[in-house]
């Protein structure tokens, strides 16, 4: 997550976090890997966390608390830093630390060298490590939101698979997400962002407190596209890909 959607009254609630939470979740379930089978042991760390709401949302899915969890983004300001709820906020994993669950949830599209990054949280991860990664869909969908939030790139499915699989990971899903959204964020993006944007000199922002009956409405029909399986591999707003560092002896 990126701190520039930091928004007051945003929170795991909001229909964008919360369905993005919900379906990161199950397909981790569906792939066997969440929750850990010895959560004691578990190191979870969540990279370019951000404000740590999705940090949050999985240590409190969990029954058990973790050996720890960390909240990890260079920009964190000194005043940011420490322990809350459970999560320790730092500008870098303590030396030697090796996590057991990596989380990207948006964070590959801001990077430069995306292959020399990912490798070096590869290298840094035990063997046998979960990953975790969302990125936004397509190149098409490129906005001046993309501009805001300082993107690089966005990427079609089968590309975050194969830098995923470029990188020594194994890819055990991976799925587009937001499809039921798509038209309208398509339709946001291309006609009605550009025109406000012509005539307003304010700061764009796109995450920001929904109407309840918005908000609703679009957790239901993002509600249903979780429950029909998430396997879709022809379109939506978002990409999501599980997978695993190899043991030693896979």
């Amino acid at each position: 997550m990126d701190l520039k959607e930091l928004t007051a009254g945003v929170d795991i609630h909001h229909w964008y976090y919360q369905t993005k939470f919900l379906a990161v979740k199950k397909m981790l379930n569906q792939a066997l890997v969440w929750p850990p089978t010895r959560i004691e042991e578990c190191i979870i760390a969540d990279i370019g966390a951000g404000s740590g709401i999705f940090t949050e949302a999985f240590l409190d899915s969990l029954k058990v608390a973790p050996l720890c969890c960390y909240a990890v983004d260079k920009l964190y300001p000194q005043e940011f830093l420490g322990l809350r709820k459970g999560i320790n906020f730092v500008q870098e994993l303590p030396a030697g630390l090796k996590p057991s669950h990596l989380f990207f949830t948006d964070v590959i599209e801001h990077v430069d060298n995306p292959a020399v990054f990912l490798k070096s949280w590869a290298e840094l991860s035990q063997p046998g490590s979960c990953f975790t990664f969302t990125v936004p869909a397509f190149k098409f969908l490129w906005s001046i939101q993309d501009i805001f939030l300082e993107h690089k790139r966005r990427y079609t499915l089968k590309e975050i698979e194969r830098l995923v699989s470029d990188c020594g990971l194994r890819v055990l899903r991976g799925s587009y997400f937001f499809a039921a959204v798509f038209p309208l964020v398509f339709f946001m993006r291309k006609a009605i962002t550009p025109l406000i944007s012509r005539f307003s000199s304010s700061r764009y922002q796109d995450i920001r407190p929904a109407n309840p009956i918005v908000n609703g409405f679009l957790s239901f029909i993002l509600k249903i596209e979780i429950m029909l399986g998430l396997k879709n591999r022809i379109f939506g707003v978002s990409c999501i890909v599980i997978a695993l560092k190899p043991k030693e002896n896979d």
